[in-house]
């Protein structure tokens, strides 16, 4: 039977992964003002119920083994990343993810409260494929949270998640175990002589090879992406982001170019052929490296080879039929470890660490794997001496604090923000005399107003001030000058905080610009420039500036032409190449 303290745990994990991944996979910050809640009582009733009982098991080795990356991470966010307040939202990630597998992985022993979890976790797989038939068959723009799917993904399903990858991940991991489910009464492969498994695996490859060919012949999207990958020789995009995440590891090779800096300092490496937004470098491994150089990389990925190889070495060669065939059988665990196997080569080629209910299902599937893999004598009736049931309460006093005075903060001033964000960016869909336009306009400033308040650290929100407060000049009569010189106070705001982020440099240049101080915005602009020399959308700022001087409407048609160059859809850039050819 299952001791009390593991049944709230149970109830806790699962509620937080089911609101975590039918939440778009807990990628946006309003998601994960409750899941790190969640997270954090989870963590905290896991410490107090080893100061409550009166006997506990011993803490799994491997527990400690992802600890120092931990630290590790925290002082590159301190001391090396230049925006630190992406660092934390990075760190926090990592650590949530650490937190559920410890909590997992010395919470959870008994059959009855692992086997509920790991029910919890297959019927989310079952429940994320209904939503993925509902998209692919109903409503392909369907999304949860009343979100619309995004142009590029229609047509390709991603349930409960924002992207198809995500959903992918989730099957990859999950798909192993549970056709070993549906066959596990009698397991008759596992039974077969060397002939007949070698034959079996042949059958297996034609039959994939099968669905390839009548997936490419009876499905256009399919086809489509297929045939244009061959068109430009394979994948485009990623090499690109690769390349740039690379080139960060090179300037930085230790300690890495800092702890969620990749999307921010990719801008130096951008070429001109691509002008998307990477957020990521769509391989797992190359962004912990940019990000946390050589040093981190080892610290994480070293110690989960290590786990990886002392359970290896340490596996048990001889097994019975019924035990293969059981619910808790080898058969079943190397269908387990074969799911992680597959995420982890997956994570080659997308961010799925950054998926927050994807990282958190991995690590409740490892833990839960490292616990009948590795086995580690638990003394369960060993009586805590007092000093450990005091180090447990201080521990769970310490995540009360930082829940309090950190965590729930950032979270809650990134929601703001994003949505205010959100709004801004959707205010060219209106005119400026449209009432809509001045609504939106006002919510976004109120949310980041109070995104501001609540953290006043998070230069992001400042810059977004700035831009809000340029573009009431649009619906107000406000003098241009006064809204100008309040908007060019939230910019330097967020300037004071970090210098590397080319946006910033532009907010204040637009807001001096209001003000009529054309050489201090030029200045911004260089700076700007400098650090993002290859942004399309930077050179139409650039373009925009030069042409309020009319010695630099030369130049700022110049510079239109080649922001159109770059992104040749444009549009503002094209209405001020319209104007700037008018002389209007």
């Amino acid at each position: 039977r299952a001791s009390l303290s593991e049944w709230p745990l149970v109830i806790l994990l699962s509620a937080n992964l089911i609101w975590t991944t039918l939440c778009l996979g807990g990628y946006r910050p309003e998601t994960m003002v409750i899941t790190s809640i969640l997270n954090g009582l989870i963590l905290i009733i896991h410490l107090l119920g080893r100061v409550w009982l009166k006997k506990a098991s011993g803490i799994h080795p491997a527990s400690w083994w992802f600890l120092p990356f931990l630290i590790y991470a925290a002082a590159n966010v301190l001391w090396v990343t230049p925006v630190q307040w992406l660092g934390w939202h990075d760190w926090l990630w990592w650590a949530q993810m650490i937190v559920v597998f410890w909590v997992v992985l010395n919470g959870i022993h008994r059959s009855v409260t692992r086997n509920t979890l790991l029910g919890v976790i297959v019927a989310l797989g079952f429940v994320a494929v209904g939503m993925a038939c509902y998209q692919r068959f109903s409503r392909p723009d369907w999304l949860m949270m009343e979100r619309i799917q995004a142009d590029q993904f229609l047509g390709r399903s991603s349930g409960p998640f924002g992207i198809p990858n995500s959903l992918a991940a989730l099957l990859v991991l999950l798909i192993p175990a549970t056709w070993v489910l549906a066959l596990r009464r009698h397991a008759p492969a596992v039974r077969k002589n060397w002939k007949m498994r070698i034959g079996g695996t042949l059958a297996a490859a034609l039959l994939i090879g099968l669905m390839g060919w009548g997936l490419y012949s009876f499905n256009s999207n399919a086809r489509q992406r297929l045939d244009q990958m061959v068109t430009e020789s394979g994948e485009w995009t990623r090499p690109i982001m690769w390349r740039g995440a690379w080139n960060l590891f090179k300037e930085n090779p230790w300690l890495g170019s800092g702890a969620g800096s990749y999307n921010i300092l990719f801008e130096k490496h951008r070429p001109v052929v691509y002008q998307h937004e990477p957020q990521w470098t769509h391989n797992d491994y190359l962004n912990t490296l940019s990000d946390y150089g050589a040093v981190g990389f080892v610290l994480f990925f070293g110690a989960a080879l290590a786990v990886f190889l002392r359970c290896y070495f340490r596996r048990k060669s001889k097994t019975t039929s019924a035990a293969l065939a059981s619910w808790d059988g080898p058969l079943f665990w190397q269908a387990v470890a074969v799911g992680v196997l597959a995420f982890s080569i997956q994570l080659v080629v997308d961010f799925h660490f950054k998926i927050p209910a994807l990282a958190m299902v991995f690590a409740m599937v490892t833990a839960l794997l490292l616990q009948r893999v590795w086995k580690f004598e638990h003394p369960r009736s060993r009586q805590l001496r007092p000093l450990e049931k005091w180090g447990h309460g201080i521990a769970a006093l310490v995540v009360v604090v930082g829940m309090v005075a950190q965590v729930l903060p950032h979270y809650r001033s990134e929601s703001y923000r994003y949505s205010a964000r959100q709004a801004l960016d959707k205010l060219w869909e209106y005119d400026n005399s449209d009432p809509a336009y001045r609504e939106k306009l006002d919510f976004a400033r109120r949310g980041l107003m109070r995104a501001t308040t609540i953290d006043p650290h998070h230069p992001q929100a400042w810059a977004d001030l700035s831009y809000a407060t340029a573009l009431r000049d649009h619906v107000e009569t406000t003098s241009p000058q006064i809204l100008g010189k309040e908007a060019e106070g939230y910019a330097t705001r967020a300037l004071v905080i970090t210098k590397v982020v080319p946006e910033f440099w532009i907010r204040r240049a637009v807001a001096r610009d209001m003000q009529q101080k054309w050489f201090p915005a030029g200045h911004d602009m260089v700076k700007a420039m400098l650090l993002a020399p290859a942004s399309a959308n930077l050179w139409y700022y650039q373009a925009y500036h030069l042409s309020l001087k009319a010695t630099g409407v030369p130049q700022a048609r110049a510079a239109v032409a080649y922001c159109l160059r770059l992104d040749p859809g444009n549009l503002a850039a094209q209405r001020l190449r319209q104007r700037l050819a008018t002389g209007n």
